[in-house]
């Protein structure tokens, strides 16, 4: 279901925020860092591959939206992480801000990722009947209302929380007990909660890892339905990334995630253009 190319090559990296500051040195290696990346792109036809996702006839313009929260082994902030991508998995801006160690996101800092967000949708899409698809990593603590994301996004959106840690390993019910395969979904506590199956482990031996969704009904102002959100997210595991491997992540959550972890010595992901913001008193 993957279409287009696929591009091998060698990026320079660089990320101003840990540089040391020498007149006139960051914005050359940035510029150039920048150059390397746009003639990557180019060289592959503009994009690396897209996915060919199951969004219903009515819901093809709908955008993803990733959140994540990152808190480092040392210090007392957490940054807050988000990224844009289109309906085909392609990643189109990510952006970050630190507050005071929460995992709460600050009501500040959400409505202004939020607008970064609903700009960054409304910038690329090419009508105005969009919507977009919320994944939360981890759990949609109370201090962030959903009324928020409903008005600052301005748009119908469908909110699910997706827990990657601490999840059971999933077995088949049959005679061997056999490992769950890739796209297995397993309902759990009514109609709100699912394990699903995302990817294939990368070794025989290992067991495939399980993901945790939950969607309220009321949460789901797109009507996509809990099957067809279990879809989406295990075929976002397989939306372009860094490597050329699936993720085990559905895209959204990938990039937030590695955005989020960003710091002195993971510089990972630090050649995205990011927005990114210095602490400051939230």
């Amino acid at each position: 279901r993957n279409q287009g190319r696929l591009l091998i090559a060698s990026v320079a990296v660089y990320n101003p925020e840990y540089a040391t500051t020498v007149p006139g040195l960051e914005q050359l290696a940035l510029d150039m860092a920048r150059r390397n990346v746009d003639a990557a792109a180019q060289a592959a036809g503009g994009i690396p591959y897209a996915l060919t996702l199951p969004w219903p006839p009515n819901r093809q313009n709908t955008f993803l939206l990733g959140i994540d929260v990152g808190h480092p082994l040392h210090g007392n902030e957490s940054w807050v992480a988000m990224s844009v991508l289109d309906h085909q998995g392609l990643l189109l801006g990510t952006w970050r801000r630190c507050q005071k160690r929460n995992e709460t996101i600050h009501p500040k800092i959400l409505q202004l990722g939020l607008k970064w967000a609903h700009n960054r949708i409304l910038a690329s899409a090419n009508t105005s009947d969009t919507g977009v698809l919320v994944l939360r990593d981890g759990r949609l603590p109370p201090g962030e209302p959903i009324a928020t994301y409903r008005n600052t996004l301005k748009m119908p959106l469908t909110m699910v929380e997706v827990d990657k840690r601490r999840n059971p390993e999933a077995y088949l019910a049959d005679k061997s007990i056999s490992p769950a395969s890739v796209g297995t979904e397993i309902d759990v506590g009514g109609d709100t909660t699912r394990f699903i199956v995302p990817i294939s482990p990368r070794l025989s031996n290992d067991l495939a890892k399980t993901l945790k969704l939950y969607l309220r009904r009321d949460w789901d102002g797109l009507n996509l339905g809990f099957d067809t959100v279990s879809e989406l997210v295990i075929g976002l595991s397989y939306a372009p990334g860094l490597g050329l491997q699936p993720h085990a992540l559905p895209a959204p959550i990938y990039w937030a995630d590695g955005i989020a972890a960003m710091g002195p010595t993971n510089h990972q992901f630090s050649g995205l253009r990011t927005d990114i913001s210095m602490p400051d008193e939230y």
